[in-house]
């Protein structure tokens, strides 16, 4: 695959081993930082050890935090933010959401943390508060559309976006299941239904802004984890098993028509969005569409769309035409290998938040900052259990393990880990006093999951939602 070199030798069992112990004190230290300094807060300002409210006031830190702690074993940890949740002023606070609080956000991060602590612990509590702010977000899924508000006080209109629109349909079907209320699911057919009827750029693409005729178009911000949830919504209610079995449902519940999508943005990628550089090497652009079938190209990568290696990779095993799952494992594998450049391309072996004109240097990148973001580890953790890339499953360990240290070294400080100002930078004063809820949730658990050589997760029986929250398969009947 790719212009790679040597693939690095095999890390044996004991390595592995050793790899997830160094990654589980990286939890085990970003956690206390929080716990000590901002515990019930949102979160931790790891330099100051200031306590943060990003906005939530819903202890996002914690919740998103929970399967992790769970997953890496630190169950006293989980015990302790467990007996938080259980607290009745928790769900109190979960039952009247402020108004500046982002819908989207509190769904995959609080909504998607407390299902994810379920689904490993089965821990009833869980449950009982996922449906406290779940309810809360179902009131905010419109009743016609399936759109929601940029934030529960209704928030500026204007366009609605994509990704916020197309990212609450795994969280409420899973919630639907485990509170055995419909209502949840139904909300969730709403969006897809209605997307269909609205402009796009064919095959499979839409703008940012849901409804307009021209606009950005993307797989990175604001748009990014609509596309992503087509194959895991497909997947999440066992349409898998019956596609094995040769009987697809037609009961738009099962929603079959999830992979349709899917399909035809995949489509859409390889046509549209997919561009090389000077070497051969495999990006994606950003598209400037004008309606119709017009648009320009800008050479824009984001590290968000870096989740697309595993987006691509998960749909192959069900691919009816083996030429075209074979494509697509290589587009995956070409792809990750450009976010791996990302990192390595650096003199800090950090990656940045975007890279412009295909060009790792930066020279023509002014997002230079790295805020501790997942989606190259996700895309590297995909890749690694895919069948068919078994040949490159140690190259992928390698990189997640070589990232995971350079961001450990350089951005470890006394409450946790910081975000880095400008990734070209060596040398003091680049740290940003700043730790998303999704290092722990996502980033460091991606990072530990790709060591792992019993899968825990495997991707067969779960899927995660886009905050690392994984939920077991529906056993289709």
């Amino acid at each position: 695959g790719g212009g790679g070199g040597e693939a690095p030798p095999a890390a044996p069992p004991a390595e592995l081993a050793k790899r997830r112990e160094f990654i589980r004190e990286a939890v085990r230290h970003a956690w206390e930082g929080y716990s000590t300094k901002a515990f019930g807060r949102d979160s931790v300002a790891p330099v100051s050890g200031r306590p943060v409210s990003s906005g939530f006031d819903m202890a996002v830190t914690l919740v998103d935090s929970l399967d992790t702690l769970w997953l890496v074993d630190l169950k006293d940890e989980f015990r302790k933010a467990r007996d938080f949740v259980a607290d009745d002023a928790f769900g109190a606070k979960l039952r009247k959401p402020p108004a500046s609080a982002s819908v989207f956000e509190t769904c995959i991060r609080v909504l998607g943390g407390l299902l994810g602590a379920y689904e490993l612990s089965r821990d009833p509590i869980f449950v009982q508060r996922a449906v406290d702010i779940g309810d809360e977000i179902y009131k905010r899924v419109d009743r016609q559309t399936g759109v929601v508000p940029p934030s529960f006080g209704g928030g500026a209109g204007g366009c609605p976006s994509l990704a916020h629109a197309g990212t609450t349909q795994l969280e409420l079907l899973y919630l639907s299941r485990v509170s055995g209320d419909r209502k949840y699911a139904v909300a969730a057919r709403k969006f897809y239904d209605y997307i269909k009827t609205q402009p796009g750029l064919a095959p499979g693409l839409y703008p940012q802004c849901v409804g307009a005729r021209s606009g950005k178009i993307t797989l990175g911000a604001e748009a990014d984890s609509f596309y992503e949830y087509l194959p895991k919504v497909w997947l999440l209610l066992g349409n898998a098993k019956r596609r094995a079995q040769g009987a697809p449902s037609s009961d738009p519940r099962d929603f079959e028509d999830a992979w349709a999508m899917y399909d035809a943005a995949l489509d859409g990628m390889e046509t549209r969005l997919a561009a090389r550089d000077g070497q051969g090497r495999l990006w994606l652009d950003e598209l400037q569409w004008r309606g119709g079938a017009a648009f320009a190209r800008e050479p824009a990568m984001e590290h968000l769309a870096c989740f697309v290696p595993g987006w691509v990779a998960l749909g192959a095993r069900y691919q009816a035409d083996p030429e075209r799952a074979k494509r697509h494992l290589r587009f995956a594998d070409e792809l990750a290998e450009t976010c791996w450049r990302f990192y390595a391309d650096q003199p800090t072996g950090v990656a940045p938040e975007r890279v412009k004109g295909r060009d790792t240097t930066l020279a023509r990148t002014d997002t230079r900052e790295y805020i501790l973001r997942p989606e190259a580890a996700e895309g590297w953790f995909y890749l690694s259990q895919t069948p068919g890339l078994e040949h490159r499953r140690d190259a992928y360990r390698d990189w997640g393990w070589r990232a995971f240290q350079a961001i450990n070294k350089q951005l470890r400080v006394a409450h946790g880990h910081a975000s880095m100002r400008d990734v070209r930078r060596t040398g003091g004063g680049n740290v940003l006093d700043r730790m998303e809820s999704f290092w722990i949730a996502e980033t460091l658990k991606y990072f530990y999951l790709l060591q792992e050589d019993e899968p825990s997760l495997p991707l067969d029986k779960y899927v995660f939602n886009t905050e690392a929250h994984a939920f077991s398969i529906e056993d289709a009947p």
